[in-house]
């Protein structure tokens, strides 16, 4: 990541401490009960002077989806933004070109220093993003109020300037801005688990060509994790995501045929399948989620090349940025599912993976399965050491009317009928069911799905469904939603159908993500090819979208919700959610609710270790 020198005066509208402090390594935490490294009075000096920076650059949080073809330039030219130990930050640099269109724009983001009350540096996990649009047409995916409602070039396709597992660089900077149309940039910036607590200030440099624009002060916030300890790297919500096994062979190669080019695979098409799966996965647990669903090829009653290639994912070992990630669950998915149960719980219990394996016996029955297979398959599942646990999408009121809710270890209705609008919610319906004895423990999860979105049908357009949304055209806090409503409902558990649907042979997921009447619905990330992202990357790469990177904030805030919870302050994480969440369908939908509600549950968390310290007898 660029270094930059931080001088005691102005440098191109901004005022910055002096410094930079040691290598990330080196400074322990505070220690509890000392003074408050969040008082104001270390907070880094920053010029608040907008008349000192350029009008057509601003920065925005991550609530809002600037469009590269409508807009108008914001007027925030600094930043504060707020995070804890091992948690991605994110923000957003906006530029509007003035008319004549823009060659050569580029934006980078220095090291994070602070000086005090600590000496501590943040230089690597910088990653700064480009933000390519994908072009939403006339049939947008619904005109509720959880989405923008309006055809357009939505940003979406996040293309870092270094590929952070590969060390590529790509065609991300510096690019050409039409005239008239605005480009921007998404900051990913991973505070170490060794940081200490207090404020670091970096700033964002854009540039045409050599020509400095402006240079825009940035401050992170960084509160203190409890017990001076930081954010788990594995996300406690349970979450598991399907992906095709020969997807990555189609875009990258044109075929899987010709998929033994990808690199480690020795001219072998599994092992290039292989590979994909994991380079994928391991994107996916940076994002605080699970994607084993294939694992290829699909094993029978031998495993030879398992730990090799998913060992790393499962054990915590893999090369994520997020140090430890693992994969929380894993689809049981042998050619001949019930045949092979005992053979899969026994390697599983071998490699010490036990509890992340499950079957997903049924999607949506009876259009997945029959009912009576459920029943059929359930003492299979069951009869292997340890027990494997049975999925079915389907809810309480029709699995037991349908005589299979006895069978099912994981039951996983969407959203709709767990929280139904214009019905009392549903949840205390699982109580009883929850809480009968069994072996593997039954579960709740839940998704949201193009039924969420009310419509499912391609040229149709939803209009009366408010859930949260997994959608290009969808509003940010609808995209983030979806954990708080997890925690909220209390499941253990998320359900997504597909990570890369729109990577089909001949479709192109870059200018046709369109799927079930919606926009992204099922592609969530999408192919790093060279056409897109420059000819020097040899190594296919996955791309994030920005509705994976709010599912991953999502994800963070659930951490939030959950560590206040079992400090004992579960009335104040109610309180914080009830002040922007009505239920699973009614919620404030401009972000600030939700971006309120995390500084007050952050505050909150911090205040754990540096509590305020009593006031003065005698004082007012």
């Amino acid at each position: 990541m660029v270094s930059c020198v931080h001088l005691l005066g102005l440098r191109s509208g901004g005022l910055f401490v002096s410094g930079p402090g040691p290598d990330a390594s080196s400074s322990p935490h505070q220690t509890p009960g000392s003074r408050d490294p969040l008082d104001v009075s270390y907070k880094p000096r920053i010029d608040t002077n907008p008349q000192r920076y350029a009008q057509n650059v601003w920065l925005t949080d991550t609530m809002q989806k600037v469009r590269r073809d409508s807009g108008t330039p914001g007027t925030a030219h600094w930043g504060i933004f707020y995070g804890t130990q091992n948690e991605f930050v994110d923000f957003q640099v906006h530029y509007h070109d003035p008319g004549k269109g823009t060659d050569n724009l580029s934006i980078t983001v220095c090291n994070f220093v602070q000086n005090a009350p600590s000496r501590f540096v943040i230089s690597s996990n910088i990653q700064v993003y480009r933000e390519a649009y994908v072009p939403v047409g006339r049939t947008v995916t619904s005109t509720a109020r959880t989405y923008y409602g309006s055809p357009g070039s939505y940003p979406d396709i996040l293309i870092p300037a270094i590929d952070p597992y590969f060390g590529q660089t790509t065609n991300a900077w510096p690019i050409r801005v039409a005239p008239g149309e605005n480009q921007s940039a998404w900051v990913d910036v991973l505070i170490p688990p060794l940081a200490p607590p207090g404020y670091y200030l970096a700033s964002v440099t854009v540039k045409i060509g050599q020509k400095t624009l402006a240079r825009m002060p940035v401050v992170i916030a960084v509160w203190q994790w409890p017990s001076s300890g930081h954010m788990p790297s594995t996300a406690t919500l349970f979450s598991t995501s399907a992906s095709g096994w020969n997807t990555a062979c189609v875009q990258f190669y044109g075929s899987y045929a010709a998929c033994g080019a990808y690199p480690g695979a020795h001219g072998s098409q599994d092992q290039a399948a292989t590979n994909s799966v994991v380079d994928r996965a391991t994107l996916m647990l940076d994002h605080r989620l699970s994607a084993a669903n294939p694992i290829y090829p699909p094993y029978t009653t031998t495993f030879s090349g398992l730990e090799t290639n998913y060992g790393p994912l499962f054990d915590g070992t893999a090369g994520t940025m997020l140090k430890g990630a693992r994969l929380t669950t894993a689809a049981y998915a042998p050619t001949n599912p019930a045949a092979f149960a005992t053979q899969w719980a026994a390697e599983w219990k071998k490699q010490g993976w036990t509890g992340t394996l499950f079957d997903y016996s049924c999607d949506e029955p009876p259009n997945g399965c029959t009912w009576s297979s459920i029943n059929t398959n359930a003492p299979l599942l069951h009869s292997a050491i340890p027990p494997l646990p049975a999925l079915v999408t389907t809810d309480i009121d029709t699995a037991t009317k349908n005589g299979v809710a006895e069978s099912i270890d994981i039951m996983a209705p969407v959203i709709n009928y767990l929280d139904p609008q214009g019905r009392a919610s549903q949840r205390p319906s699982y109580a009883a069911w929850l809480a009968r004895r069994t072996n593997p423990p039954r579960q709740l999860w839940t998704y949201q799905s193009c039924m969420s979105a009310g419509t499912c049908v391609n040229g149709t357009i939803g209009s009366g469904e408010t859930y949260p949304n997994y959608d290009i055209d969808g509003v940010p806090a609808a995209n983030r939603a979806m954990e708080w409503m997890s925690f909220r409902n209390g499941v253990s558990g998320e359900l997504y159908f597909d990570l890369d649907y729109a990577w089909k042979p001949g479709n192109d997921p870059w200018t046709q993500p369109y799927f079930f009447g919606g926009w992204g619905d099922g592609t969530l990330v999408y192919p790093g090819t060279s056409p897109y992202i420059g000819s020097g990357v040899k190594h296919p790469i996955f791309l994030p979208s920005i509705r994976l990177k709010h599912i991953r904030d999502g994800m963070q805030d659930y951490e939030y919700l959950t560590v206040l919870s079992n400090s004992g302050q579960g009335k104040f994480v109610s309180a914080q959610i009830n002040q922007w969440i009505q239920n699973s369908y009614t919620f404030e939908t401009t972000g600030a609710g939700l971006q309120a509600a995390r500084r007050a549950l952050g505050g909150a968390m911090h205040k754990l270790t540096y509590p305020p310290k009593p006031r003065a007898a005698g004082r007012n």
